[in-house]
């Protein structure tokens, strides 16, 4: 019951505001292919030998914003802290309870099962209106499938290994929630393409992301734990594709418009020289 819960009980949602924080932070693994302008600041750590970095390094910038493995640390910090709270049924179930009496009148949804491709409708709905991507669209559809790629066989993997009962009895494969490290791969996705032009794209695709959690936990599907942790994965997946990935295909500069062609739905390709 909600009037027996410990102090304790919110120090994980503190957590998760510092950690949603961090994941809003600029996560360039490598040097982005298209920009507006040069950024005359940027500085290529590997690049330089060791402890030989610029004094703008040095005392300009934080550590975080010039390691080129900040991408990493918010998901290592979801996926632990869900980790952590599923080894404490407690939390999981004083989240339950506290949602079932925050929303007794909710009769359940499936909207949760469309709003997770929400952030790549965004995409497409920013091509049509003529607002270029960041990569040309072969490289972002390369990264994109190896995204999907890893982010299945991590959510996956651990669903069959762990074999977490799910609130509503359903079956065994709870931990972590597929359709929330579904939702959070698109939304870095779409924040990575299109965080140069603004911040609201990643702002309103992490929001939609959000959504798909706190849907999940009403529909009675899956735990806190569960997408606490598949926001992490699906963060992760997107993040260890960009650094790997080495442009190596297609042409910087390039981008697959999608377009109405004489009434008709097609695509167009623009290459800038």
């Amino acid at each position: 019951m909600l009037s027996e819960l410990k102090p304790t009980f919110l120090r994980p949602f503190f957590a998760l505001v510092i950690i949603f924080n961090l994941c809003f932070l600029p996560v360039d693994a490598q040097q982005d292919t298209v920009r507006s302008e040069p950024d005359f600041h940027q500085v290529d750590i590997n690049s330089l030998p060791s402890g030989q970095l610029t004094e703008y390094d040095r005392g300009g910038r934080p550590w975080i914003a010039r390691n080129p493995y900040r991408g990493l640390v918010a998901p290592a910090i979801l996926i632990g802290l869900g980790a952590g709270i599923l080894a404490s049924p407690s939390y999981n179930q004083d989240a339950k309870d506290l949602l079932n009496q925050g929303f007794h009148n909710f009769g359940g949804t499936e909207i949760d099962d469309y709003l997770i491709y929400a952030p790549y409708a965004g995409l497409v709905a920013l091509n049509l209106v003529k607002i270029p991507c960041e990569n040309d669209f072969i490289n972002t559809a390369i990264i994109i499938a190896k995204a999907e790629v890893v982010n299945a066989a991590l959510t996956f993997g651990l669903k069959y290994l762990t074999k977490v009962e799910r609130p509503n009895g359903e079956n065994s494969y709870s931990w972590p929630s597929g359709h929330t490290s579904q939702a959070f791969l698109a939304a870095t996705i779409a924040n990575r393409e299109y965080r140069y032009k603004t911040p609201w794209v990643g702002i309103g695709a992490y929001g939609a992301a959000g959504t798909v959690a706190l849907f999940r936990m009403l529909n009675n599907k899956h735990w806190l734990s569960d997408v606490v942790a598949g926001a992490g994965i699906g963060i992760l997946s997107a993040n260890l594709v960009y650094m790997t990935h080495q442009w190596r295909w297609g042409r910087p500069g390039s981008c697959l418009v999608p377009s109405l062609i004489n009434g008709r739905p097609g695509a167009v390709l623009v290459y800038r020289f």
